[in-house]
């Protein structure tokens, strides 16, 4: 029997109270789908609208979901993977003749090892690594990276391969970033590895990468629970229920009210006074914001860049500035006797609140249909209602935000009316959400 480790680590609602796996969940893609990574074929992407249900993952232990800049994952709880879309850079950990898979595929390289975790870089723009976590504290680095966010020093592009260090560090949890990466190991010792040109190391050195693991020594007198990492920033919560911030600041992004980068771990101590004994119960980093979530789900944070809306706090006027250099409460998600926000997602310009009752808001950019409305280019937006009577339990109905760029307040999905939402992971340009 091992350590809690990976997604059974993070205080994930859904995992600790056994509601997931569950033979009911299904996996609900929407996004951009260009490289596959919605996880249907071209023809059933003919008949729908942008909110679609992957078939093929029906009746599976499925625990954790994962999308990634152009492709997805999904875990089941006795450790298999399934990924789909691109695997141009290795992404996937598939043989390198495949450039892409529309429909998920099981990951037959590390099927031999139960995996608790899957993390990737969700930037499009970024290079395109993974990390999977095992059952007993190793890693597996796999993908592309010129900045050795793969942590296996000179290659920069691999197979899946063991991280060296976590044949004798064990590992609590993986989190990539664009082009870096963040380790957790069990002993609450943070290690980072990759570009550190904003200082996203948080070690402290000048240098502008770094191809293996390097121990952030700037909290090692902190026990480190868990973990989240944007596309140059990261945040950490201690067992104390501290968090610390370090990497690119230039929107606020870190929460400790300026904007210079900070190449070393900075504690964001306005969330003291906001943190009760129930501690942080969610926290997620976008491209250029945060978000925090306390008191059990009914104070929820934002600092940041809000030029999108990613913010939540409604829309900016000239006068105002897009940015919030401290933790900034959301007032429509924050004090409402019939809210309470079990967890947040977030990249690039966009974000999502889950709620207790399994529904989930969403707010920021939708360029790509990635917040589940119809995005603003789709034939589709200026018709009535749309009925898709070929995925049987799906109705989606005319939001009012189908068809606007951005969306400045936390607006209910309401093509996933029908499901009690459990679990979402976002990218740049798509979301997956594991539902009932």
């Amino acid at each position: 029997q091992f350590e809690p480790r990976g997604v059974y680590s993070m205080g994930l609602p859904v995992v600790d109270e056994a509601i997931l796996p569950s033979v009911t969940c299904v996996a609900i893609a929407f996004g951009d789908s260009s490289k596959g990574q919605l996880g249907v074929d071209a023809l059933t992407l003919k008949h729908t609208i942008h909110v679609v249900t992957i078939d093929e993952l029906r009746a599976k232990d499925l625990v954790q979901c994962q999308a990634a800049g152009s492709c997805s994952f999904v875990i089941g709880a006795s450790g298999r993977t399934w990924g789909w879309g691109s695997n141009r850079c290795l992404e996937l950990g598939l043989r390198k003749e495949v450039a892409q898979v529309d429909t998920p595929k099981l990951i037959k390289h590390i099927r031999d090892h139960p995996v608790v975790q899957i993390s990737a870089s969700r930037s499009i723009t970024g290079q395109a690594h993974t990390f999977a976590l095992m059952a007993n504290g190793e890693v597996f680095s796999f993908g592309t990276s010129m900045s050795g966010a793969l942590g296996l020093g000179a290659p920069k592009c691999s197979g899946p391969t063991i991280l060296a260090m976590t044949s004798t560090v064990q590992i609590r949890q993986v989190h990539c970033g664009a082009r870096h990466t963040l380790l957790v190991a069990d002993d609450g010792h943070v290690y980072t590895m990759g570009a550190n040109t904003k200082g996203q190391l948080g070690t402290g050195a000048s240098s502008s990468q770094c191809a293996e693991p390097t121990l952030v020594t700037g909290l090692q007198a902190h026990n480190v629970r868990t973990a989240a990492v944007g596309d140059d920033h990261n945040l950490v919560v201690t067992t104390q229920e501290r968090m610390f911030a370090w990497g690119s600041n230039h929107c606020g992004q870190l929460g400790i009210g300026k904007v210079a980068d900070s190449h070393v771990p900075v504690q964001i101590q306005q969330l003291q006074f906001e943190v009760d004994d129930s501690g942080i119960c969610s926290f997620a980093a976008g491209g250029q914001h945060s978000m925090v979530v306390t008191r059990r789900g009914k104070s929820v944070f934002s600092f940041g860049s809000g030029a999108s809306g990613q913010l939540g706090l409604g829309m900016v006027s000239f006068e105002d500035s897009a940015f919030r250099l401290y933790p900034t409460l959301i007032p429509d998600l924050s004090g409402k006797e019939h809210r309470t926000i079990v967890q947040v997602a977030a990249a690039a310009e966009h974000s999502f609140a889950l709620d207790k009752n399994g529904e989930l808001l969403a707010f920021g950019e939708n360029d790509h249909g990635q917040l589940g409305f119809l995005p603003h280019h789709s034939p589709l937006v200026q018709r009535g209602p749309v009925r898709q009577p070929w995925v049987k339990d799906l109705r989606s109905e005319p939001s009012p935000m189908d068809g606007e760029k951005c969306v400045w307040r936390p607006t209910l999905v309401t093509a996933l009316r029908n499901f009690r939402v459990g679990m979402v992971s976002t990218a740049d340009r798509h979301t997956i959400v594991l539902a009932h």
